[in-house]
């Protein structure tokens, strides 16, 4: 009986076991990787994480409130709903956006084969930052991936303030702020996971990140 050739041992490269390798570095009884790993999915790189490509994915419902001229004691006589922005229709996705590695200014993520993954610079909490501009079409401005350290804070975030309930809310309105402003801006963030050598990796998301929010007009109806 002929005797089966012993299979090679696996043979990493330099770092940790646990991880450190990219979709071009497969152990030899493995097949070809065909396919990417799921979205952000993460891992140990060479002396920080590394993550899989993924996108942002977002959706805006915008309700835009039409108040009329006429005022009687103080009161508003004629409040109506408008479609807003591109009619009454309900709409799909807005937009797709690839993030950038880092920060703002970093490299966009790279889909393909073996560049999925990408290095980061240090071990910590991995997140997705997204910032968004009232006043612009295109809402998300900036998106990016940032690792926080142990002890770090990471790039602050804020939120988009609630719609004002006081006597404010018959003023003319544009573009969610009064009529004059220069818009609003919001930074968010989310987190993907975490990443610490020599120990088991946490993964919080495993998939494409879809964000919908709300965005309320208030605007002065012509005479």
């Amino acid at each position: 009986m002929a005797e089966l050739e012993d299979i090679p041992p696996t043979v990493y490269p330099d770092g940790s076991v646990i991880g450190n390798f990219d979709a071009g570095t497969n152990p030899p009884e493995s097949p070809e990787l065909l396919h990417r790993p799921h979205a952000f999915a993460l891992m140990h790189g060479d002396g920080g994480a590394k993550i899989a490509y993924g996108e942002f994915v977002w959706r805006l419902n915008l309700f835009n409130f039409s108040f009329g001229n006429s005022v009687s004691g103080g009161e508003c006589n004629g409040v109506g709903l408008s479609g807003g922005k591109g009619g009454a229709e309900i709409q799909g996705f807005n937009s797709s956006v690839v993030p950038t590695i880092g920060d703002k200014d970093g490299p966009a993520m790279d889909p393909d084969i073996p560049n999925v993954y990408h290095q980061l610079d240090d071990y910590g909490e991995v997140y997705l930052y997204w910032k968004i501009e009232t006043v612009l079409t295109e809402f998300v401005t900036e998106c990016f991936i940032e690792v926080v350290p142990d002890g770090g804070t990471g790039t602050a975030t804020s939120n988009i303030a609630a719609v004002s309930t006081g006597n404010d809310d018959h003023k003319p309105v544009t573009d969610g702020v009064p009529t004059g402003g220069a818009g609003e801006t919001a930074v968010y963030r989310l987190k993907l996971g975490k990443v610490v050598e020599g120990e088991l990796i946490e993964q919080n998301i495993s998939s494409d990140v879809f964000w919908a929010y709300t965005l309320v007009e208030r605007d002065k109806a012509d005479d």
